[in-house]
């Protein structure tokens, strides 16, 4: 059970695990442990010190905390990573024992703006989306995630499948100067992600054991040789599918 003692133990112990488990780097961890003191201070000044640092982990809590956040106004990247870092540090809490049950379970991630790349207009990618039965289980997932991140073609094309956390639905993404970023995913995206890997990895073996091809399964999507798919490659999958859907 936590109080007051140990709670700043557990939070630098959930600090090493991602940096030593999950290969975080530092600014990245820092970001996760600003975010996570924010809610320990809010609590203690709110109600004068006189409640217990275990409340902090309950859902009554969360849910008065989760109105302060909406109430500072805080753009909604921003307030989707303070969410996520509360919710990866609540899971740590969950998968060592040191609590029974997570608050954060049904926690609403605010929606993110969605950036289309600029070749395609909401209509298009509209079209996809619903016409999704049509196109392969590789070009779903790919319109998915761009529709559902926002992330660029050079972030996609470069998305390794350990860059994924299944368990915290995360996505983390390298950018422009190496600057790192962690991005929620929804469940669409993550059960579409999930199944399309699976589906890579039958595939994979089924052409190892016949000697046709072998290639390195780092990399979350590839070209149909086995290659990083570039960005060229991914604006043609993309042209390609428009035209195919009027």
């Amino acid at each position: 059970m936590i109080n007051t003692k140990n709670l700043e133990f557990y939070i630098n112990e959930f600090c090493n695990y991602m940096l030593l488990e999950k290969n975080l780097s530092i600014n990245t961890i820092n970001s996760y442990k600003k975010d996570i003191l924010q809610m320990k201070n809010y609590v203690l000044i709110k109600f004068e010190n006189k409640i217990n640092i275990k409340d902090i982990l309950s859902k009554e809590i969360f849910d008065k905390y989760l109105i302060y956040l909406y109430d500072r106004e805080y753009k909604p990247s921003t307030l989707a990573r303070k969410l996520s870092s509360l919710k990866s540090f609540v899971i740590f809490l969950e998968d060592e024992k040191v609590i029974s049950a997570n608050p954060t379970k049904y926690l609403k991630f605010p929606k993110l703006a969605r950036k289309i790349p600029k070749t395609l207009d909401q209509d298009i990618i509209d079209s996809m989306l619903n016409n999704s039965k049509y196109l392969s289980l590789r070009n779903s997932t790919i319109i998915e995630l761009i529709y559902a991140t926002g992330i660029r073609a050079s972030e996609l094309i470069n998305i390794k499948i350990n860059d994924i956390d299944f368990n915290e639905a995360t996505l983390r993404i390298l950018g422009k100067g190496s600057k790192e970023r962690i991005i929620p995913i929804h469940d669409l995206a993550l059960n579409l992600i999930s199944k399309y890997w699976k589906n890579e990895i039958h595939n994979h073996n089924k052409l190892v054991k016949t000697k046709k091809i072998k290639f390195n399964r780092e990399l979350l999507f590839l070209n149909t040789y086995g290659k990083k798919l570039t960005r060229q490659g991914l604006w043609y999958i993309i042209k390609n599918i428009s035209k195919k859907l009027g």
